[in-house]
């Protein structure tokens, strides 16, 4: 059993009809059990959107390194050198969802994470950034409809091979600074 959740990392922000769930659910069940995050995106006529402005990708990088961290939309802001309201509009743009939406998304992944490595939901939540589990488990059941000991229960397997959502910026190699 597979349990794929979209959420609007793509470019499209209407919901999928059920024509096309049932499209791309076949698609998924004919590729098999070892399709990656990219093919089940296309499964389903979408793709992932990486940031193409450096600020928002910088924010978005550090977000991944440690998404317990940018408590406040304002940190993310300075980070980038932008003003609050000129950092929501640009991470939306580029991003495809509010900022909060998406530091929510990352730690949630982390807790994913931390679960997958043999952690309890205290420890996913503490590590990432949430005030209590009790606070995690709420947060996830509004999410995902579940509650995560649920999910637990369920003995789903947790695949967080293809987790990174930006990638890093590749320097070329022999390549001399400018003057």
């Amino acid at each position: 059993m597979v349990f794929l959740y979209l959420d609007p990392l793509t470019d499209r922000h209407l919901p999928l009809s059920q024509a096309e769930l049932d499209v791309g659910r076949e698609r998924l069940i004919d590729a098999g059990p070892e399709i990656g995050i990219g093919e089940a995106f296309a499964a389903f006529g979408l793709r992932t959107r990486f940031p193409t402005d450096e600020r928002i990708a910088k924010v978005v990088r550090e977000i991944e390194k440690r998404p317990d961290l940018f408590g406040r939309q304002q940190e993310a802001a300075a980070l980038a050198c932008l003003s609050p309201s000129r950092f929501r509009a640009r991470f939306d743009a580029e991003v495809g969802l509010p900022f909060r939406r998406y530091r929510l998304w990352r730690r949630m992944a982390l807790v994913m994470r931390t679960i997958a490595a043999g952690g309890s939901l205290t420890q996913a939540a503490m590590a990432a950034g949430f005030s209590s589990s009790a606070h995690l488990s709420l947060s996830f059941k509004r999410m995902f409809g579940l509650s995560a000991s649920e999910i637990i229960g369920l003995g789903v397997a947790i695949d967080v091979s293809e987790d990174q959502m930006v990638p890093t910026p590749q320097r070329c190699s022999g390549a001399r600074p400018r003057r």
